[in-house]
């Protein structure tokens, strides 16, 4: 009787402990949406500039001519990428203030963003030889 009592104490204890749960991996996040191309236009005509080269990958896989990138500042467009033999080269318009790239993949349809970073003007961020590498998370 003492041997059950004993089991039974232990199981109730592991089983309050979640020792069932310890090694279960977390679900993973699908990365494939349904969001439509975006179709982003640069909505300011200023003459501050900044560009930027940069090569862009998601989850490994590297993007194509039918993603977009741009740059925001806030909600507005500040500039809308042009995609060449795997770079992107971007020219940030408007006046000098913290900006984000978001990003569409037309493999995913979705949009991913990255964390923002302060814009100065007439600079240049990345070249053909060593362009800009932005991370980028899931835009929610």
């Amino acid at each position: 009787m003492k041997k059950i009592m004993l089991i039974m104490s232990c199981a109730l204890l592991l089983t309050a402990m979640g020792c069932g749960n310890r090694n279960k991996p977390e679900e993973p996040v699908s990365l494939n949406g349904n969001v439509p191309n975006p179709g982003w236009s640069v909505v300011t005509g200023d003459e501050i500039i900044s560009s930027m080269t940069a090569v862009i990958s998601v989850n490994g896989l590297e993007a194509s001519g039918d993603d977009v990138l741009a740059a925001f500042a806030g909600d507005e467009c500040r500039g809308v990428a042009d995609y060449e033999d795997g770079l992107y080269f971007l020219y940030i318009s408007g006046p000098a203030e913290q900006v984000a790239l978001r990003f569409w993949s037309a493999h995913y349809k979705n949009v991913f963003v990255s964390e923002p970073f302060p814009f100065v003007n007439d600079s240049q961020l990345g070249t053909v030889g060593s362009p800009f590498t932005p991370e980028f998370l899931l835009m929610k």
